[in-house]
């Protein structure tokens, strides 16, 4: 079968760039609403087509979960490879923080929550995202209704909208555990990610090395990038960044988290304090997915 044979495929995308391109598609049989991915193969090397092909074998292996974008199929064709997800027409938490600026704390506590529980499926199926921020996680409104008796009846309540983040784009995702292969997005990067960029940098320049180590890195990496995403939701502010890349990645490994600049009552010292375990310079300190979700922001 073919992506064209199973999707009426719209004509304008709603995201293009130089490989990919994202679009609305209609299931021909169902009718129902879905996204497509398209990755443009003959426009990859061959470093990038093998990871297309690993996102692709990867997303028909994710669970099934609310916390995740849900992907319903992968078309592998001669010239092109396509991943059809759910389309959440709400759109991402960076739409939502650029439009309203930080959350409240009951909100961004809500969207943490899906965050580390979705983390957490991941993690458990052996699968690292590597690419955790505000981009890509999307915010559906689910509704739920209740019933209450009167008499011998029941009657039923007015909906209640709630909001839920999933996690997406898997384009980074691997099961893998690279030793020197940076992916991903400089200011959320983890530090044991921002010194393997740090050092491929050095490579590529001939500057002298920041360790002689050869840093390694796991699903940790996600965590701290998590950490990243809560303190923007909180303040709107990014905590690492700077003029060139090796610049983030410097402030990174640095760790100087900015909490003089946050506004007083914006961020309580419960929030603090998971941010603070969550950027935890030593991964194997951090806190995994799991323990996060333990964490007493969370479930006080």
């Amino acid at each position: 079968m073919s992506l064209d044979a199973d999707y009426e495929v719209e004509r304008y995308p709603l995201v293009t760039g130089r490989r990919v391109k994202v679009c609305r598609c209609t299931h021909r049989s169902t009718g129902a609403k879905r996204a497509v991915k398209v990755y443009h193969t003959a426009a990859m090397d061959s470093r990038r087509t093998a990871m297309t092909v690993e996102e692709g074998t990867l997303a028909k292996s994710l669970p099934v979960a609310p916390q995740l974008v849900r992907v319903f199929d992968v078309y592998v064709e001669a010239d092109r490879l396509s991943i059809v997800m759910e389309y959440i027409e709400r759109g991402s938490l960076y739409q939502l923080i650029t439009t309203r600026g930080a959350l409240a704390e009951t909100e961004a506590r809500d969207v943490t929550r899906d965050i580390f529980t979705g983390l957490a499926l991941l993690h458990g199926n052996n699968i690292m995202h590597r690419d955790i921020k505000p981009e890509n996680v999307f915010l559906r409104t689910t509704t739920s209704s209740s019933t209450s008796p009167t008499g011998a009846a029941a009657t039923k309540t007015a909906s209640a909208a709630t909001t839920m983040a999933a996690i997406g784009d898997f384009g980074f995702a691997t099961r893998r555990i690279p030793h020197d292969e940076f992916v991903g997005s400089p200011q959320y990067s983890a530090p044991e990610l921002a010194l393997v960029a740090l050092q491929q940098h050095c490579r590529r320049s001939g500057a002298a090395l920041p360790v002689s180590a050869q840093p390694l890195y796991n699903e940790k990496c996600d965590v701290w990038s998590a950490g990243v995403v809560v303190f923007v939701m909180l303040t709107g502010l990014l905590p690492f960044d700077g003029a060139t890349p090796e610049d983030v990645f410097t402030a990174v490994i640095r760790n100087a988290v900015p909490f003089d600049k946050v506004p007083p009552g914006r961020m309580s010292p419960s929030a603090k304090a998971f941010i603070q375990a969550l950027l935890t310079p030593n991964p194997s300190r951090r806190p995994s997915a799991r323990e996060a979700l333990r964490h007493v922001w969370l479930t006080g």
